[in-house]
């Protein structure tokens, strides 16, 4: 009896230990032949990859392949199978060139075929993939060339260029806050105290500002525990506030902000932030890395002409002062004169937008006077009118 019941506890093993499809198989081929990525997500989600209970690369592949132009639920669909399958199924991005194909299948969901492709569709094609490169939880951090990410700014820059030929520079900032006048006492301080919560919140920043120039009068033991808070925050899963997490903000902030996340992970990533982690941490840090390059110097250059075209001067400077602070891994030749140039170049920008608002509110001005000189004198020729006898 004990013989039988070992020998059906085998057969029940092996049976379990056999794989779900031939080696040369892909489970998604039970499904029909124009199956969408959600079709395939929830088939993956349900019954695991072609070994059943690993997701392959081959099965990843599959889903971004089915991606279709112009259907955004498709890239939203792919974006969250990565944070799913990265949590739930251990899945890991092991090659560089499956982190691009998710990045083109994301913004292919953004470019129609239907129709002629505007300038806001490369420009939300090009943020959408760009925050998902910033998300730590798709994994695309680890795994992503430069020159990927270069070619997502690209997308961002001729939506920009396209845009600016249709609606004549409509995202182009107008608002008065560049002439604004001087705040009062209580404005200022509330703006201080928004200014400190923003750096609590925006923890990326002060990665890299200790990374790149750690301030040496503070001493060396607060240093380290400042950057290992920050660098937990940033890798260790920490939740965002409630507050951060549902704040709206416009299309030009969008961009400034994404764009800013990007440069500023690029320099993370290239600066060994390892090197200041726990171990626990370092070697799950490690062992998910695949590309350590940061920006260079067009790819600067490219982050600061968006902030620039959209408004985000602020953005612009802080990017070009980060960067006059680095140095390159390789030769240990800083970047100071390069970041000269460009924080002259965003002066310029500026000060050619303030001349730009200040002529718009100049010619609105005269509109207005125009308008009522006009009707000034259609009412005395009015008035005449009625004095004077027929």
């Amino acid at each position: 009896m004990n013989q039988k019941k070992k020998e059906n506890v085998k057969e029940e093993q092996e049976e379990n230990s056999k794989p779900l499809l031939p080696s040369n198989a892909n489970i998604l081929s039970t499904l029909p032949e124009s199956y969408t990525p959600g079709q395939a997500m929830f088939l993956l989600q349900k019954k695991g990859g072609t070994y059943g209970s690993m997701i392959s690369r081959k099965d990843f592949l599959s889903l971004c392949n089915a991606s279709r132009h112009g259907y955004q639920r498709d890239s939203r669909v792919i974006y969250n199978a990565l944070i799913d399958f990265r949590r739930c199924w251990n899945f890991r991005i092991t090659q560089s060139r499956v982190a691009w194909k998710a990045l083109d299948a994301m913004t292919k969901g953004f470019l129609p075929t239907h129709r002629e492709r505007k300038g806001m569709d490369f420009i939300k094609a090009g943020l959408f993939a760009a925050k998902a490169f910033v998300d730590k939880r798709t994994g695309l951090y680890h795994a992503t060339e430069s020159k990927d990410v270069q070619m997502l700014l690209d997308l961002i820059v001729s939506g920009l260029e396209k845009e600016a030929e249709e609606n004549g520079m409509k995202y182009r900032t107008t608002t008065s806050s560049l002439l604004a006048e001087e705040e009062n006492e209580e404005e200022s301080a509330a703006k201080t105290i928004q200014t400190a919560v923003k750096r609590r919140q925006d923890p990326s920043k002060m990665a890299a500002q200790y990374l790149v120039s750690p301030n040496r009068e503070v001493p060396k033991r607060f240093r380290k525990k400042r950057i290992r808070y920050c660098l937990r925050r940033i890798f260790g899963g920490i939740p965002q506030s409630k507050e951060a997490r549902d704040k709206l903000v416009e299309l030009p902030d969008d961009i400034t902000q994404t764009v800013r996340e990007v440069f500023l992970s690029l320099v993370i990533r290239s600066s060994h932030p390892e090197h200041k982690m726990h171990r626990r941490m370092r070697h799950k840090y490690e062992k998910d890395l695949l590309v350590r390059d940061g920006p260079d110097s067009d790819m600067v250059n490219t982050f600061v002409s968006i902030c620039c075209a959209v408004g985000g001067f602020d953005e612009a400077r802080e990017i070009a002062t980060l960067w006059g602070k680095s140095q390159n891994p390789t030769t240990g030749i800083d970047y100071a004169e390069e970041s000269l140039e460009l924080l002259k170049f965003i002066d310029e920008m500026e000060a050619a937008e303030k001349s730009a608002i200040a002529e718009e509110q100049d010619d609105a001005q005269v509109e207005e006077s125009e308008e009522e000189q006009g009707t000034k004198d259609e009412d005395v020729v009015e008035e005449s009118s009625d004095k004077d006898p027929k």
